[in-house]
């Protein structure tokens, strides 16, 4: 019998493309499977987009990887873990 896959995407960060793209980069060095999800609106309309703006370019990792992405991306900005969104 085959075990379930349970895992899914999950945001671990959202931001401009800019800021997003560091982030994929630093997430994808360390061995994680990474998507942007919306980076395409981000590069279309990059004025209108940011973390507290409309459609940011989320970061999305598999839900078992959310800690070890987390906490890269803690380390890279050297942040609370109020500045990094919660599930």
């Amino acid at each position: 019998m085959q075990s379930e896959d349970t895992s899914r995407p999950v945001e671990v960060f959202a931001g401009s493309s800019i800021q997003s793209g560091f982030i994929k980069s630093i997430l994808e060095e360390a061995g994680l499977q990474v998507f942007l999800y919306n980076e395409l609106m981000g590069n279309i309309y990059p004025g209108n987009l940011g973390a507290d703006g409309f459609n940011p370019v989320k970061v999305m990792v598999s839900s078992e990887d959310r800690e070890s992405a987390l906490t890269r991306i803690r380390k890279f900005y050297n942040a609370d873990s109020s500045e990094i969104p919660e599930e």
